[in-house]
């Protein structure tokens, strides 16, 4: 008996450490949700990275390919709007539509606004967690939590990783999973709130694109 007893009093310190990191990673999630709930707007400079799961040729483990070169973006946040620019493209969502402007195809495509709405603002996400998803700690590491959010229901993600500051209290990186195999992966570089905006950038006009061709995907 006394031998099992220290084997439990081994094994406490990793479950009271546990404990303490589920209660600190739940505790950073609801602050930077508040956080960016009362936000009157956001803007995030981030790096843009997309990989896929590949399978090898050999019996061992799958091997991670990149897909494409990453990519500089600028997103725009403001309620239930945002603007995006990434890699020559525009995309505006002006809480009822999506507008996506291919400079390569000179197109501008248009679909409701919830279309891929995580994958393009994954910040809108965060902001209501707590309603789709279970958090689970991870681990922390130089200055920053990492959490995994784990959806409650079907969901094309079955992972969302997250890296907050602990100093500041801000995203460092945001990974969506894909039941495909893919990653999604928003390193972000700058991230401010309540900066000065111009409300416009947030509505479609069709004199910027006149000679662009129009997909209504509605």
């Amino acid at each position: 008996m006394k031998k099992y007893i220290i084997i439990l009093l081994s094994f406490a310190p990793l479950f009271i450490q546990a404990q303490y990191g589920s209660e600190k990673a739940q505790n950073q999630l609801k602050s930077l949700a508040q956080t960016l709930q009362s936000a009157k707007n956001i803007r995030i400079q981030f790096t843009l990275a997309q990989n896929t799961e590949k399978a090898s040729s050999s019996k061992s483990d799958a091997e991670k390919t990149v897909l494409s070169q990453p990519k500089q973006g600028t997103l725009w946040i403001s309620e239930n709007k945002f603007r995006l620019m990434l890699d020559g493209q525009i995309i505006i969502n002006d809480g009822k539509t999506l507008y996506t402007y291919l400079p390569q195809a000179n197109e501008i495509q248009i679909n409701d606004a919830s279309a891929s709405e995580n994958e393009l603002n994954p910040l809108t996400l965060l902001k209501t967690y707590q309603q789709n998803y279970r958090s689970k700690y991870i681990r922390e590491e130089n200055g920053y939590l990492i959490v995994d959010l784990l959806p409650l229901n079907e969901n094309r993600f079955y992972k969302i990783r997250l890296e907050i500051s602990t100093a500041n209290n801000s995203p460092r990186s945001i990974s969506l999973y894909d039941r495909n195999g893919n990653t999604t992966t928003y390193q972000i570089d700058k991230f401010e709130l309540n900066k000065d905006v111009d409300p416009s950038i947030f509505t479609f006009n069709p004199d910027d694109y006149k000679n662009a061709e129009v997909v209504d995907l509605r």
